[in-house]
């Protein structure tokens, strides 16, 4: 197969990224891969979506030796339409200046789904999903009870209702920034909290799971299905640092192993048929028992940990879901 991984910016590859992981799997078993940055695509009126793009050269390097060959090797013009299957692995949630790239990228690349292409996540569904009022859309016995608004007297009349702890949170952050708790339905300081969080957007208030004092856990799925080796689930525990109730990894958290119990395994599946119909292929869940509280749908992570804590080749298990999806389709 030629398989494109889309990418942020090509020149910030590193060697532990998931995507990294990803492409060097998809080069050992034997496919042509290409990577490009989100901001590489061209098309123009009647002709067909291209990209300037750089091929992994065979046999595949390590992933070290693999990221940095990259960053260091002139990029030629590909046909993304010609791809077996194009993978998109981008972050726009981390990569604020290019945002627009993001926006625009996502439309062209929808227009070349339209045409036939495999696009993984499908870039519509990626719109559609972009933020966590996508939560809103799925089962209520499955998520936490919550709310989206701007409004802080809605917030708080919620707030008072629910009448135990919450979580505060901007519907498009990410990297546990601006996330407060909220201990009672209104502390001294919850005006302030949601002027904070709302100056970018809207505000999402979770009902507080109590066992998320102890973290979380992401839960690798695809094409419906948690991502497993040999009996092994890709999942990983994440445990917040002292003093702290977030759990990501980039707010103080650490990594640990996590296994996957039969409530989160009737999770998965309770909202399976609706991340296929929805086009997305391959996301992260995080769980808080057995509570959905995020769906990331942008080049989800988690898949480096798991691989080295339980020693399975999780990377070249997606990759030959990606071979299966492309035949089934095809």
């Amino acid at each position: 197969m030629k398989i494109l991984f889309i990418v942020n910016d090509v020149a910030e590859i590193i060697t532990r990224q998931a995507t990294t992981l990803l492409i060097h799997a998809a080069a050992v078993a034997d496919h042509e891969v290409w990577v490009c940055g989100v901001g590489e695509l061209h098309l123009a009126t009647g002709k067909r979506l291209s990209a300037s793009a750089r091929r992994v050269p065979k046999p595949a390097p390590n992933p070290s030796r693999l990221a940095a060959g990259l960053r260091q090797q002139a990029s030629k013009r590909l046909d993304v339409e010609a791809c077996d299957a194009v993978m998109l692995r981008t972050n726009p949630g981390r990569d604020v200046a290019r945002l627009g790239s993001h926006e625009v990228g996502l439309h062209l690349l929808g227009g070349a789904v339209e045409r036939g292409t495999v696009v993984l996540n499908d870039p519509r569904s990626l719109q559609r999903a972009a933020t966590k009022a996508y939560l809103t859309e799925l089962p209520a016995e499955v998520v936490p009870p919550l709310i989206v608004s701007r409004s802080p007297e809605v917030i708080k009349e919620w707030l008072q209702a629910l009448g135990g702890p919450a979580v505060l949170k901007p519907v498009r952050g990410t990297r546990g920034q601006d996330v407060f708790i909220v201990e009672d339905h209104e502390p001294a300081n919850l005006s302030q909290i949601i002027d904070v969080i709302r100056r970018d957007g809207y505000v999402m208030a979770q009902a507080f799971v109590p066992e998320g004092r102890g973290g979380d856990v992401r839960v690798l799925v695809v094409d419906g299905e948690i991502l497993e080796v040999d009996g092994r689930a890709a999942a990983v525990a994440r445990i917040p640092a002292s003093g702290d109730f977030r759990s990501n990894i980039a707010a103080g958290g650490r990594p640990a192993v996590a296994e996957v119990d039969d409530d989160k395994r009737a999770s998965v599946a309770r909202i399976a048929d609706q991340l296929r119909s929805d086009g997305l292929f391959f996301v992260g869940i995080d769980f808080i028992a057995d509570q959905i509280i995020e769906l990331n749908v942008f080049s989800p992570g988690g898949l480096g940990n798991a691989s080295e804590q339980q020693d399975r080749d999780f990377a070249g298990q997606v990759v030959r879901a990606i071979e299966r999806y492309v035949a089934d389709v095809s």
